[in-house]
């Protein structure tokens, strides 16, 4: 059985995060977790830019983004409904 080309599955993270296994094979929103996940942990952003394939760079915005909660993914909540006032208004 051939693997697919991206995933996301728990096992691929996990082998990242704790048995610190590169794998480019990730989805985005798998390497968003596992770079949420390590950094919670204190990895360099240029070992965790290594083990998932991508630059330092993406790591440091990404973590950016999560800090600031602006991150596309993964959130947490969603957002609220925008309120608009009545027509005539």
């Amino acid at each position: 059985m051939s693997r697919p080309p991206f995933t996301d599955d728990p096992h691929d993270i996990a082998a990242v995060v704790h048995d610190r296994l590169p794998d480019w094979g990730l989805t985005r929103t798998g390497r968003r977790t596992v770079t949420q996940q390590l950094t919670a942990q204190g990895a360099r952003a240029e070992e965790i830019a290594e083990l998932i394939g991508v630059t330092p760079r993406t790591v440091y915005r990404w973590r950016a983004e999560n800090a600031t909660h602006t991150a596309p993914w993964p959130c947490t909540q969603p957002a609220a409904p925008a309120v608009l006032p009545p027509s005539g208004a």
